[in-house]
C-alpha cells in the first residue's frame, strides 16, 4: 500500500532525461497530508535526502517571520566524482525473481573466527564487514553453482555510510 503515496518512476528512453527528484501529495478525506519524495542517487544519498526533507518540514513548520536555517550541502564538494564502470548486464536479475530477505546474527567468537579463515596474501586483517560477507557471498555463489551446474556471471554490491569515516568527518547535516 506504501506505493500508492510515492510518485510513479517510469522507465525514461535515454539516461539523461531520468527524474533527479519526484514528490506526490496525496490528500486525504480526513484533511490529513501525506508527501513522498523520490531522489536519484546522482543528487543525494539517503542521509542527504532525510536531512533535505527534515528542513523542509522545519520550514513548513516554522512561524511566519521565523528563521528557518537552510540545509547544509557543502560538505558534498569532498566526494569525487563517481566512476562509470563497464560492467556486463547480469543474465537474471533479483526484480525477475521472487527475492527473500533473512536476518543472520553472528556471536563475535563466530566472527573472529571467519576473520582468520577469510585473511590471505592479499588481505592480511580482514575487517568484521569483510569476513561475514564474503561467506554469505560464497554461500550464495555455491547455491547459485547447484542451480545451473555452472557458475554464473554476477557481483556483490554494498552500501557503507562513509560520513564518519572521512577525515575530517562530515557534519551532521
Amino acid at each position: 500500500m506504501l506505493y500508492h503515496f510515492l510518485p510513479k518512476v517510469t522507465e525514461p528512453l535515454e539516461p539523461s532525461l531520468e527524474p533527479l527528484v519526484l514528490v506526490q501529495a496525496s490528500f486525504f478525506e480526513c484533511g490529513g497530508l501525506a508527501i513522498g519524495v523520490c531522489v536519484s542517487h546522482k543528487v543525494a544519498d539517503a542521509a542527504t535526502t532525510s536531512m533535505f526533507i527534515n528542513s523542509w518540514v522545519g520550514a513548513a513548520l516554522a512561524a511566519s517571520g521565523e528563521a528557518v536555517l537552510p540545509p547544509e550541502f557543502s560538505a558534498a564538494s569532498r566526494i569525487p566524482p563517481r566512476i562509470q564502470h563497464t560492467l556486463q548486464p547480469l543474465a537474471i536479475s533479483l526484480a525477475s525473481e521472487m527475492a527473500v530477505s533473512r536476518r543472520y546474527v553472528f556471536d563475535a567468537p563466530k566472527i573472529d573466527d571467519l576473520k582468520a579463515k577469510a585473511a590471505s596474501d592479499n588481505v592480511l586483517q580482514p575487517t568484521r564487514a569483510e569476513a561475514v560477507s564474503s561467506l554469505i557471498w560464497k554461500c550464495a555463489i555455491t547455491v547459485s553453482r547447484s542451480k545451473s551446474q555452472f557458475l554464473l556471471p554476477s557481483r556483490l554490491n554494498q552500501a557503507v555510510n562513509i560520513r564518519e569515516r572521512l577525515t575530517p568527518p562530515f557534519p551532521k547535516n
